[in-house]
Order: C-alpha cells, then structure tokens, then sequence
C-alpha cells in the first residue's frame, strides 16, 4: 500500500497519467499506420484498372500499360511511405 502522503499520491498520479498519454501516442500512431495502410491498399487495386483504361483510351501497347503499372505504383509507393 501506499502511505498517504501527498506528495507521494500527486507523483503516483502524475507518473500514472505521463503513462496513459505514452500509451495515448502508441495507440494513435498504430492506427494512423493501419489506416494509411487499408488507403494504400485500396488504392492499388484500381491501379491495374487504370493503366487499362489508359490503354484503351490512349491506343497504348502492352509494354506501355505494364510502364504505367510500374510507375502508378512506384508513385504510391513514394507517397504513403
């Protein structure tokens, strides 16, 4: 037990709240990562959907929409990191 000192209790109190605002951050930063994470993964999967669709629109070869593939995700890549 702790004694009833009230310097002892307003320290326990002080250590006990720094410790719930560290846990605070951890858990904030942990759930900014999973969102940016659950983005990054929507996004790629409509990448190969819009090298397509540029192909289509803009009479691209193959190798051409396999580029525009690389460099979309290149982009995401360098973006969410």
């Amino acid at each position: 037990a702790i004694a009833h000192y009230p310097e002892i209790i307003k320290e326990t109190r002080l250590a006990l709240q720094e410790c719930g605002r560290r846990v605070g951050v951890f858990l904030r930063r942990r759930r900014k990562a999973a969102e940016s994470e659950r983005k990054k993964a929507y996004v790629q999967k409509y990448i190969p959907h819009i090298a397509i669709a540029l192909r289509e629109m803009l009479k691209l070869s193959d190798t051409q929409e396999r580029t525009i593939v690389k460099q979309l995700t290149d982009v995401l890549e360098r973006s969410r990191s």
